[in-house]
């Protein structure tokens, strides 16, 4: 079984975190967090706005998406 890709998102100054992508993209769908919500992923833990975050998309599972 593949391991999932683990990301964290910025909310105020505090990380919150493992989130799923799947997670993610339903947060962004229902409201509850913005396309500009800061989101790293691991190993890089980069974080940039969720809109950026390709890898992100390829990451989640099919009916997240």
């Amino acid at each position: 079984m593949a391991m999932q890709q683990e990301w964290y998102v910025a909310i105020g100054r505090h990380q919150v975190g493992p989130v799923s992508a799947g997670e993610i993209i339903s947060n962004i769908r229902n409201g509850s967090m913005q396309p500009t919500t800061l989101i790293a992923g691991l190993p890089d833990q980069i974080y940039l706005p969720g809109s950026w975050r390709i890898d992100l998309v390829w990451s989640a599972p099919l009916a997240a998406l």
